[in-house]
Formats: C-alpha cells, structure tokens, sequence
C-alpha cells in the first residue's frame, strides 16, 4: 500500500455524517452522488464533490474504505458494490496493485472464476468480472482463462450505464481495444469485424 498521509479531509462531508456503520453507509462516503437514508442526504457536500475526486483526497478516502470493510457486518446486501466501488476508484489514481491485492483478499477474485460455474450473470457479478479484467490488463497478469471472462461481458452497454459508479467507462474501452488487437489473429475475420460492431454499438453515444 502506497503511503498516505493522514486520515480523510472530513471537511468535504456534511454535518449530519456519522462513521459508516454498514456497507451502504460506507458506499454513500465513497460515493458522492449517492444519497442514504429515508431523506435522501448526500454525505460528501456538493459543492465539494469535484474536492473529494483529487489524488491527495481520494487516496485517504480509499485507504479508509479498505481498513472499515474489515469490521462491518458481512452479506450486506450492499457489500460486493461497495468493494467494486473502492477497486474503481483506485483506477483512478493508478493503484492497480493495490486493487489487485484487496480484490484477492476481498474474495472477488475467486467470486469472479467461481461465477463461471453458472450459465447467465447478473449485472453485478458482470460489473465485478470488468473490474477484475481491468486490474490484472494493467498489472501484466492476464491468462488464456481470462478469454472467458471477457466473452461473458463484452460489449455490454447496459452494464456500463447501469453500474457507472462501479466501472470507469475509460479503462473498460482501453482494456477492450487492447484485447480485441490482442486476439485479432485469432478470430476469423466474420468474428473479427462482428466484435468491431458490436464495440461501436456498444461505445456509441455513452
């Protein structure tokens, strides 16, 4: 884990923000946007959102994130999108190995090779599948059983707008044109200029 110095700049969040009890509190800190509650409060202001998206903000939130998952009530319903959350936003600093090691230690690793086992995938379990390719495309550490993976996911427009706070639409189109050029002496051309298709469909107007 990278050094970061001190705790999160607690100023960016409102008056009435109390310590996350639970995995929906917790994802309502590291989400800006998403209100909690029955009265809808945001917990980061909003006049602070763009304050809260800066490295030196955004590391000390992620460090937090990954040290309170460890001591909140487990099979939330909320739990698997607040651990995403945190791997994205780790993208968005570059901390792929850091990612990588709390993906392992998380589980979602082995969620995602556990979930090929079953023959359709919600969009959550899809949204995971994205991040874990993600992650180990920047870390050097993609294998030929990744294939399936990928075959699983591309190209779904509707993953990436429905769990936009789960996935960096930038790092899901760089991943995927590196893996089309990747396997593109492999597939036959009808596979090939079907995949380039479905890719501009996919990216068109999002």
């Amino acid at each position: 884990m990278k050094a970061v110095q001190g705790d999160p700049n607690w100023n960016l969040v409102t008056d009435t923000y109390i310590e996350p009890n639970n995995f929906a509190e917790l994802f309502s800190l590291l989400v800006p946007c998403h209100p909690k509650g029955e009265g809808k409060e945001r917990t980061i202001l909003v006049w602070k959102e763009k304050e809260f998206y800066k490295e030196e903000n955004l590391a000390a939130f992620i460090v937090y994130g990954m040290n309170k998952v460890k001591n909140l009530p487990q099979f939330h319903k909320d739990e698997i999108p607040t651990l995403v959350r945190i791997l994205r936003l780790c993208q968005e600093i570059g901390w792929y190995e850091e990612a990588n090691a709390f993906m392992i230690a998380q589980g979602l690793a082995e969620f995602v090779h556990t979930s090929l086992e079953y023959e359709t995938w919600d969009l959550l379990t899809q949204s995971v599948a994205l991040n874990y390719l993600i992650i180990k495309y920047r870390i050097g550490e993609l294998t030929d059983r990744d294939i399936e993976i990928w075959d699983r996911v591309k190209f779904n427009e509707k993953c990436i707008t429905d769990c936009k706070h789960l996935l960096s639409h930038k790092e899901v189109l760089e991943f995927t044109f590196f893996y089309m050029c990747k396997r593109a002496k492999s597939l036959s051309k009808e596979q090939l200029n079907s995949d380039m298709m479905s890719l501009a469909c996919a990216h068109t107007g999002m």
